[in-house]
């Protein structure tokens, strides 16, 4: 890397204190034992990744900002419940610390970092990845004899199960041969060149074995914006999160179901192809050797805590969860060690590291739903659409998933809860329409 104090600054999603502590004490004989590690405090009032990032590289806090979560309220005349993606409704005119390096003349690289606007960086930014915009696709999981159909990159596949992998067989009037693939190995298949993207225009798929069935995993397809990417750009940039296969149920049974953590690993097998992705795009950027800055924004901590860590609690998880948990995080840590490593390995000389996160973890044992427990007490009442009627509700937790709760304290009145509970619970009324 260039420069009198070349930087690698690598932001580490939802990296606990508790886990770095953890796997320091268990494995002192990895370089990250060595290494000087400090606790910092999250940031508040919401710690979720939008307002995190947002604060951190700007400086500024969510009362300036306003992000206060992956979603923000944003009421319009029709709808008082309305969202806006944070990635997409952050504030323009508030500076981000690369916009003040451009302004010194200092070079940086960017990975798969938000918050960019490339048309006011000009010669600073040598090189960018924009990950989190654009067409995509989920992953979905694909069975025998089932087929993956995305019309718009001109996929149009049926799945047959082998013992030792699957075959992808295309239409007939497609002309093209069929695909084979591997069990355990994952097969990045081209797109048109017309795809959506200016690189990485291919699509991921792995052949799985899901209780002694075999089946595709299709990673899903995100596109991808780049500028001077130097990561393989043949490859399928694995973004969108896999977790979801986990979650509801499509790779097995998990620990929590009784399983004996054949799911929890075959997630590690995939997210495995996530964690190439970001660490080959930032290594890469470090290697370029060009820039004095690097950023790196790496998510594979965050997404996989929020389904794992309860299984290392020591007063609620089983025996064999935590014996299973504990080798889970350290595959995990395993391969934050290895981003750290690499990206040092290619600064060629002397270079300061900073890596952190944006919050830490607490274990989840349970998802809640307040809607379905405000509908069931009758204090939330839904119209012929489906949306929560403002005028007959009660009170409604809003979408924005942000611990917003709007009430209506008629309604309240007339169930027996009076101005007392309304008021403590909200200072003032933030719905014009709750007021009837």
């Amino acid at each position: 890397m260039k420069g009198a104090d070349p930087l690698i600054w690598l932001l580490i999603d939802g990296l606990s204190w508790e886990l770095v502590n953890r796997y320091r004490t268990r494995k002192p004989e990895q370089p990250s034992a060595r290494w000087p590690c400090y606790p910092l405090l999250p940031l508040s009032p919401n710690c979720q990744t939008p307002p995190s990032l947002l604060s951190i590289f700007s400086g500024t806090q969510v009362n300036e900002h306003g992000l206060t979560g992956y979603l923000v309220p944003a009421p319009t005349p029709r709808n008082s419940l309305a969202v806006a993606d944070a990635f997409q409704a952050w504030p323009r005119d508030i500076d981000m610390v690369w916009d003040e390096w451009a302004r010194q003349g200092i070079t940086f690289r960017l990975c798969a970092v938000p918050f960019v606007q490339p048309d006011r960086l000009g010669s600073a930014l040598l090189g960018q990845s924009c990950v989190y915009e654009g067409f995509s696709v989920p992953p979905e999981l694909i069975e025998n004899g089932g087929h993956l159909r995305i019309e718009r990159l001109g996929m149009a596949a049926r799945v047959s199960s082998r013992d030792d992998g699957a075959m992808l067989d295309w239409p007939a009037e497609d002309g093209r041969a069929p695909c084979w693939l591997p069990l355990g190995s994952t097969v990045h298949l081209p797109l048109p060149e017309k795809g959506p993207g200016n690189v990485c225009k291919a699509i991921a798929l792995r052949a799985v074995c899901v209780e002694n069935r075999i089946s595709v995993v299709s990673f899903g397809y995100q596109e991808v914006q780049a500028l001077d990417l130097q990561s393989d750009k043949s490859k399928a940039y694995v973004a969108r999160d896999l977790t979801v296969l986990y979650r509801s149920g499509q790779l097995g049974k998990r620990l929590d179901e009784g399983g004996q953590g054949t799911a929890e690993w075959l997630l590690l097998e995939l997210m495995r192809e996530m964690h190439e992705s970001f660490c080959s795009d930032i290594v890469g950027a470090v290697r370029a050797g060009d820039a004095q800055r690097v950023i790196g924004y790496y998510p594979v901590v965050d997404l996989l805590s929020h389904h794992l860590l309860k299984y290392l609690t020591p007063d609620w998880a089983s025996e064999r969860m935590r014996e299973v948990g504990q080798q889970l995080f350290d595959e995990v840590s395993g391969w934050v060690d290895e981003l750290i490593q690499r990206c040092m390995d290619a600064a060629g000389g002397e270079v300061r590291c900073v890596a952190h996160s944006d919050h830490g973890m607490a274990p989840v044992h349970h998802d809640l739903y307040p809607n379905a427990f405000f509908e069931r007490q009758g204090w939330l009442v839904y119209d012929s659409a489906g949306v929560p009627d403002m005028h007959k509700s009660a009170v409604v937790f809003h979408p924005a998933d942000n611990g917003l709760l709007l009430f209506n304290e008629a309604r309240l009145a007339m169930s027996g809860h009076g101005p007392p509970f309304s008021h403590r619970s909200l200072a003032a009324k933030p719905c014009a329409a709750f007021s009837t």
